[in-house]
């Protein structure tokens, strides 16, 4: 039978690829059990390739598990929310998906009753009861708006405008919500019929940047469109602004 001596080479060979296969399974499988040799006895060829054999099937298992890991890993964060939502759930690659934190929702309304001409040549006149709608119109010649300031808290992010008007003639009527400086938002009532009629907006995409959070350094208003040729089948009745606070 053929001996197998140890020396020291062999030893430090061994003992070099024991360590390196300890130190890449330290967080995953632990190598093992190897044949210990002793200095100074014959080393088996079969103890030999038997402790080879242990090394290669942990340190391929703990690659398997490195893969297994990598595969399926959370990457961090890299989405965030707009104010008024909440992260919902948070994709492997880090991206999100918001939702409404709810509970943060308000809205104010405006009446058309309230408005003040825009001009001094502009007459109205209240529609309060026996009539079409609750509302104001223009009574003399021409055509003209109805001014309405707006209150909505500061820090608001406005999420829809809406606007009421009866509008039983052709000539339609428009709502502006508008910043001092600046538009946000335009809805028109086009339609012909002997009911109030609503429209309603989300997208406010077309407005300047920052006109949508609401600013108490600047104030809000209402236009209403009216028109003396019309005048009683022209009622502006209301408008809607619905926010969400942070």
């Amino acid at each position: 039978m053929a001996k197998i001596e140890k020396s020291a080479t062999f030893t430090l060979v061994l003992s070099g690829i024991v360590l390196a296969a300890g130190i890449g399974g330290a967080s995953a499988a632990p190598v093992g059990p190897l044949k210990t040799f002793s200095a100074g006895t014959p080393a088996k060829a079969a103890d030999v390739n038997g402790n080879f054999t242990t090394i290669v099937n942990t340190v391929n298992a703990n690659d398997a598990r490195l893969t297994t890991v990598e595969t399926n890993k959370q990457n961090l964060v890299t989405g965030n929310c707009p104010a008024g939502s909440a992260i919902r759930a948070v994709a492997a690659n880090g991206t999100v998906t918001c939702q409404s934190t709810g509970g943060n929702v308000g809205f104010v309304s405006v009446s058309s009753a309230a408005g003040v001409p825009n001009s001094v040549s502009v007459q109205t006149t209240l529609c309060f009861i026996f009539c079409n709608a609750f509302g104001r119109f223009q009574s003399n010649p021409g055509s003209g708006l109805l001014v309405v300031p707006i209150q909505i808290p500061h820090g608001a992010t406005i999420t829809a405008f809406s606007y009421s008007c009866f509008c039983n003639d052709a000539v339609g009527s428009t709502a502006f919500f508008l910043r001092d400086d600046n538009f946000i938002v335009t809805l028109g009532i086009s339609t012909v019929a002997n009911s109030v009629q609503t429209v309603t907006t989300t997208d406010f995409s077309g407005a300047p940047a920052g006109t949508t959070l609401v600013d108490n350094h600047f104030s809000y208003a209402v236009l209403m469109t009216i028109d003396g040729t019309a005048q009683g089948n022209i009622i502006p009745v209301r408008a809607t602004v619905t926010y969400t606070m942070p």
